[in-house]
């Protein structure tokens, strides 16, 4: 095996419940993610919390999944992103409404 073919344990960062344990191991050990919590669950309850310790544990321990193996999303290319246009506002001077006149009153 060539060290680009090794494998390594990392708790997920996309599939996790808790922390990541479990879905890490099930990758790990390329089995169905829900049969690695199933075990762990029972573990934790008719194990009289050993499996407990094993996963808290391994949560200190087994390093996080790195950023650099999620998908790359590509970035859009500045030259096909739409120009912003830098967009004028209108500055008008602030009328005064004019004042009005008092009414002439009308003789009769």
């Amino acid at each position: 095996m060539s060290t680009s073919e090794v494998k390594r344990l990392y708790r997920s960062r996309k599939d996790r419940m808790i922390g990541g344990v479990a879905a890490g191991l099930g990758e790990y050990l390329g089995i169905d993610i829900t049969i690695v919590r199933l075990i762990f669950l029972l573990g934790a309850i008719f194990g009289v919390g050993s499996f407990l310790i094993i996963y808290i544990v391994m949560l200190i321990i087994v390093p996080e999944e790195p950023l650099a193996s999620e998908a790359v999303v590509e970035a859009e290319p500045a030259a096909e992103a739409a120009p912003k246009r830098a967009t004028r506002r209108k500055t008008t001077t602030a009328k005064k409404p004019a004042a009005k006149k008092p009414a002439a009153k009308k003789s009769a």
